[in-house]
């Protein structure tokens, strides 16, 4: 979605040395990934940290997602199978969690954005159901993007099986 997002025109965060990607933002709060793009850094992140990028794509996950401080805020999220988000975060750090553990705070996340007054926009994208029709999605979204552009850098194959042979969607 973020390089979705970045294709179509919307001012991305991203880390701008590709090359380097052990460097660490100075804020501490983002890691680069081998997209350019930033991934959260759970450890040090800071509640009042979107405020420093206001106007721009950032991404979330949902234990960060909770604690955001007051903004404007414009949100995508994402609805992805409960095994797989299981299986995506042990593969890349190790943790383990239930998928009833991940259910319960996807849950809990999503009523947060919802209660909050400061966010404008809630819009569910089912992950699988963007892969399948990006352009169809991604317009539901009615931002200011290039939907042909930002459709074009979703690749079904790359991300269905992204995790590889050992990925199990459903179990």
């Amino acid at each position: 979605m973020m390089r979705a997002m970045d294709a179509g025109g919307l001012d991305v965060v991203k880390h701008a040395d590709r090359r380097n990607l052990n460097h660490r933002h100075r804020d501490g709060n983002y890691l680069p990934n081998p997209d350019d793009l930033y991934e959260p850094n759970i450890r040090e992140w800071s509640p009042s940290w979107p405020r420093k990028y206001e106007g721009k794509c950032i991404k979330l996950i949902a234990p960060i997602i909770r604690r955001i401080a007051a903004g404007e805020y414009s949100v995508a999220f994402m609805m992805r199978d409960c095994e797989e988000i299981r299986q995506s975060i042990e593969a890349s750090f190790g943790l383990k969690h239930t998928v009833k553990e991940i259910e319960i705070i996807r849950g809990e996340t999503l009523a947060i954005l919802k209660n909050r007054r400061d966010v404008a926009q809630i819009v569910e994208i089912n992950y699988t159901d963007l892969l399948d029709d990006p352009k169809k999605e991604l317009s539901r979204l009615n931002w200011p993007i290039d939907v042909e552009k930002a459709a074009a850098v979703i690749d079904p194959a790359q991300y269905r099986f992204r995790l590889g042979d050992n990925l199990v969607i459903g179990l």
